[in-house]
């Protein structure tokens, strides 16, 4: 089982892919009682935690030799940083109007310190549906600083604690005036090909069944 942000030609030796949205869901709709998860070792600490023995997730290094990463993003936050964020911003376990959120990358001790945690678009949905049900006053989300940006604009009636400075550097390589280019090809039907990501036949056949697999137990 492999995490969608993997390269294709990682994607060509796995079976099924996931997202941080849809990993449980898929976890259990595979056969057996064991899965190999990569390349992320903190996400499959995570995901075997919540799925509280139902299946034995096998991390990289757990009982085999892969090599694991972690999100460089997400590695940052620590537990003693989500202590701290909640006694400074007034982020209190016992209101309910107010939310630590943890996105699945981090540590598995910051994931125990969460009230919410999930994939950015999941933390977004509660956020909307608090928001609607008029019991979210406060907020922090511990994940990459311009999702909480993003969520400020979209919701003005929550306080976001902005003491984040946890930012992605490759994210922050993409600008409009970078995708604008691409975006008026489109729209004009001009060639693509300086744009083009070139693979083989062979590794694209590949790579693409674990993502199909991954859309057939979502549908």
């Amino acid at each position: 089982m492999i995490y969608i942000n993997s390269y294709a030609d990682a994607k060509a030796e796995c079976d099924v892919c996931c997202t941080s949205a849809n990993a449980e869901k898929i976890a259990m709709e595979m056969p057996g009682d064991e899965l190999i998860f990569v390349p992320d070792l903190f996400f499959a600490q995570n995901l075997e935690k919540v799925l509280e023995g139902k299946k034995k997730i096998l991390d990289p290094g757990k009982e085999n030799d892969a090599k694991g990463a972690v999100c460089e993003v997400h590695e940052k936050f620590s537990k003693e940083d989500i202590i701290a964020i909640r006694e400074s911003f007034d982020i209190s376990k016992d209101n309910s109007d107010t939310m630590m959120y943890v996105h699945w990358e981090c540590k598995p001790e910051v994931l125990q310190e969460a009230d919410y945690y999930g994939s950015t678009t999941q933390i977004r949905n509660d956020i909307a549906k608090r928001v609607e049900q008029g019991n979210l006053e406060k907020a922090f989300i511990a994940s990459e600083c311009e999702l909480t940006s993003n969520l400020m604009e979209e919701f003005p009636s929550v306080e976001f604690a902005t003491a984040c400075s946890v930012r992605c550097n490759h994210m922050a390589k993409i600008s409009l005036n970078k995708i604008r280019p691409i975006l008026e090809a489109i729209d004009s039907g001009s060639d693509l090909s300086k744009w083009e990501v070139m693979l083989s036949e062979r590794t694209i056949e590949r790579a693409s069944e674990p993502i199909k697999k991954m859309l057939s137990f979502s549908s």
